[in-house]
């Protein structure tokens, strides 16, 4: 990008709109704490936690579209699987996937592993499912030792990634390290699964992957045709997180487009969830790292300490997918809606627990940190609904299916 158009671009980080709640707020004496079910929503069921295939799911990463060769877009689903507690030696992550939001793969067999246990006795770990990302039109799966929401990140040195071919259900390239040599730490698991290097891949994948490169001129998520991609990339990087108080690695990234100061500009906004039951923001309206505000800037838009997840709709509108109703329980999982990106002025349900047939509010399988509740939601545009997939009591993964005309 040109110096001039930087120039033309840029507003004092200090004069930027923070985001706010300006719909009504959830009251926990009431059912739903007061809020309206999406008209029309229907829901299904992916994964139903078994003793011998896990009990610990959580995390759900989604994706939606086709290769330009490829006639028909594919929904493919992901999320971290542990026998037991959360995040503990042996998760690995598991998928399924489907033409239609409807028929889902089969996820009981044991055999729809994406991302292999990487974890050995001199080397515990747990795998975390990260964002679908698109790169020159082709879709890439993606895991890490490390937890992370967004791309780019500061996690790429121990980034694993695998692609998905969109021709088909189930049919992936091999699980491979973005570095080279691969991480000295899981040298071992490395061999025990076979997992390549970058420079064991074929031409096409190593130039897909220099897209990632601190170094790349250009927004990773290229979306292809027929596509949506949730891989929420920031054109230059996402601001790179570190200790900020009360914040937390769980983000999510949106973009507002108009002319605030008479300026025409795209203001980008990550949201942050903090303990304090409130997201928090950081903003820029110009490229580079050094143009984003502080992520400690507090909002007013409430949060059951929970990760959230943000997008655009086709009539522009963006939506917030999260728990909006504090010192509750994780239910219910809303969605929030707002024409500008600065006020979220509409609020309602898009998944409760008390809807999810045979699931109920409460755990069944013992287990580390198990929040009641449909959380950590990611959403979808497809067809003539936006797709919210999350996990039910940490332990079942569900998708809605919302029409975009009751939104």
């Amino acid at each position: 990008m040109s110096i001039f158009r930087i120039l033309i671009l840029s507003i004092p980080t200090s004069s930027l709109k923070l985001p706010s709640w300006t719909a009504p707020r959830g009251d926990p004496s009431l059912p739903l704490g007061g809020w309206k079910k999406v008209p029309g929503a229907t829901f299904v069921n992916i994964y139903n936690a078994t003793s011998d295939l896990g009990t610990y799911n959580h995390a759900s990463m989604i994706a939606f579209g086709s290769e330009a060769k490829d006639p028909t877009p594919l929904f493919t689903v992901s999320w971290k699987n542990s026998p037991k507690d959360e995040d503990s030696p042996g998760q690995r992550i598991v998928y399924s996937q489907s033409y239609d939001g409807i028929s889902w793969t089969a996820t009981n067999t044991g055999t729809n592993i994406l991302f292999p246990n990487m974890s050995t006795t001199n080397n515990p770990a747990a795998l975390f499912a990260g964002p679908y990302i698109w790169l020159n039109g082709h879709l890439y799966a993606s895991a890490s030792p490390k937890q992370f929401c967004l791309f780019p990140d500061q996690y790429q040195d121990v980034l694993l990634l695998r692609r998905v071919f969109t021709n088909s259900t189930g049919f992936f390239g091999p699980v491979f390290w973005a570095t080279n040599p691969p991480p000295a730490q899981f040298s071992e698991a490395t061999l025990i699964n076979g997992v390549l290097n970058l420079t064991e891949v074929d031409s096409i994948t190593r130039d897909d992957v220099a897209l990632l490169t601190p170094l790349a001129e250009e927004t990773p998520c290229k979306v292809p045709r027929n596509a949506t991609t949730k891989c929420e990339a920031c054109a230059g990087g996402c601001q790179i997180w570190s200790d900020a108080g009360d914040v937390g690695n769980e983000r999510t990234h949106y973009t507002i487009t108009g002319s605030p100061n008479g300026q025409d500009s795209t203001i980008d906004v990550l949201l942050y969830r903090t303990s304090s039951n409130i997201l928090t923001a950081s903003m820029r309206s110009a490229p580079g790292q050094g143009s984003w505000s502080s992520p400690s800037q507090a909002t007013n838009i409430p949060n059951d300490n929970s990760n959230i997840n943000t997008g655009a709709l086709p009539d522009g509108r963006r939506y917030l997918l999260s728990n909006a109703m504090p010192f509750t329980i994780r239910d219910p999982l809303t969605v929030a809606l707002s024409d500008d990106g600065y006020e979220w002025s509409s609020c309602a349900v898009a998944m409760t627990c008390t809807d999810l047939e045979g699931d109920g509010c409460v755990a069944k399988f013992p287990g580390k940190y198990k929040n009641p509740g449909p959380s950590y939601p990611q959403g979808v545009v497809a067809f003539d609904s936006l797709f919210v997939v999350a996990t039910n009591n940490k332990e079942n993964v569900w998708i809605g299916k919302l029409p975009l005309a009751s939104l």
